[in-house]
């Protein structure tokens, strides 16, 4: 039993630990330069297809569930 104490002790600490490492890393990733503009301009056209699919993603799994939902409730 004494070994679970320390378990859960253990989790939230690590946890913490993780978060702290998280924002060290993107304050350092926020302090570096964006790149060249070409750089710039290809990221933002990544970035422009990469939130398209997931809007058709997520457009696509809202008419699964609520057809599921209707169905189901039917």
């Amino acid at each position: 039993m004494e070994n679970a104490n320390v378990q859960f002790g253990l989790v939230p600490f690590a946890s913490v630990l993780a978060l702290l490492f998280a924002w060290y890393f993107y304050a350092q990733l926020k302090k570096t330069s964006e790149g060249t503009p070409r750089m710039v301009y290809i990221a933002d056209a990544v970035r422009k297809g990469a939130m398209s699919y997931l809007r058709q993603q997520y457009k696509g799994r809202c008419i699964v569930f609520f057809d599921g939902t209707l169905w189901y409730k039917g």
